[in-house]
């Protein structure tokens, strides 16, 4: 299982260190893949790498973004979601793709609309998703 590393900005770790250290600890931890994840869900949490899943989808991101708006309005067309968020029909088409073939939401025709339900508990294990509380708990203290 490749796990994709990268380092948080103003790190000293390269991609390469990052990555032989994800190697090594892959080999030396062989049979216990739940350790390697909490071992780099810790680095990540006290911020000395960023960690996540292979092909996961950065809330922060445009795919993020056009996520939330599905998740905010299920029946809003591609036009729409493009208006919203200031982007252009073409990437929103795209990333709806990308976001059906990474089953995050599945698009269903009902008359001649799309629909879309997003899978919540694929979702939930995102890295940013996880993230949310702590983010939310910290900006109602402000």
């Amino acid at each position: 299982m490749a796990i994709p590393l990268s380092h948080h900005e103003g790190d000293t770790m390269d991609n390469t260190s990052i990555n032989k250290f994800r190697d090594d600890l892959e080999r030396i931890l062989e049979d216990k893949k739940e350790l390697i994840d909490e071992i780099l869900q810790s680095l990540d949490k006290n911020r000395i790498i960023h960690y996540s899943e292979e092909g996961e989808v950065s809330l922060l991101s445009t795919p993020g973004r056009i996520l939330f708006t599905l998740i905010l309005d299920p029946s809003m067309t591609q036009r729409a979601i493009a208006v919203y968020l200031g982007i252009s029909e073409t990437m929103v088409e795209k990333t709806i793709k990308t976001l059906v073939d990474k089953g995050l939401v599945t698009k269903t025709k009902v008359n001649r609309k799309n629909v879309y339900k997003f899978d919540k508990d694929l979702l939930l294990k995102n890295a940013d998703i996880q993230r949310l509380p702590v983010i939310l708990s910290k900006l109602l203290d402000l």
